[in-house]
């Protein structure tokens, strides 16, 4: 018997509402292929960056998230689908702690791009771009996602 194919946008969606913003692993990794291939690009020197594979190293990377930032606010935008890739934009503010200092706290904006591969329902390869800057450096696209903010498929 086939499997029943779930929409993409929908487990994306849960991944963030259920796992990751509520900080729930067992959701997070639930949604992953045993051999996930995570990729992290950002600004240089940070903890995140870089290649993880399997469950064990993706929790890593969740530890290494924690040790560097404090999220006060996670928000996807927008959820954009092409066959069985799902790209995810959003916006996340707090404050940073860079090498795991705490001394170092700092407010920060990170603009993010995800990207989620699918294969058997299960999210096979990630990929994330974000940009962390100080709060009112850049005109912020917030407002522009806010308006534009919306689900749907292709």
């Amino acid at each position: 018997m086939a499997k029943k194919t779930i929409d993409p946008v929908q487990i994306v969606t849960e991944w963030y509402e259920k796992g990751v913003i509520p900080k729930d692993m067992k959701v997070v990794l639930g949604h992953l292929h045993a051999d996930i291939e995570w990729w992290c690009f950002g600004p240089p020197g940070y903890l995140t960056n870089g290649y993880y594979q399997g469950h064990e190293q993706v929790e890593q990377f969740f530890r290494n998230l924690s040790a560097t930032l404090h999220a006060a606010s996670f928000q996807p935008h927008e959820y954009h689908r092409a066959g069985n890739v799902v790209t995810a934009v959003g916006l996340e503010r707090g404050t940073i702690r860079q090498w795991g200092m705490p001394e170092s706290n700092q407010c920060f904006y990170n603009y993010w791009v995800h990207m989620f591969y699918f294969e058997d329902n299960k999210i096979k390869k990630f990929r994330a771009n974000y940009t962390v800057i100080e709060p009112d450096s850049v005109p912020s696209p917030v407002a522009t996602l806010k308006q534009s903010s919306r689900r749907w498929t292709s």
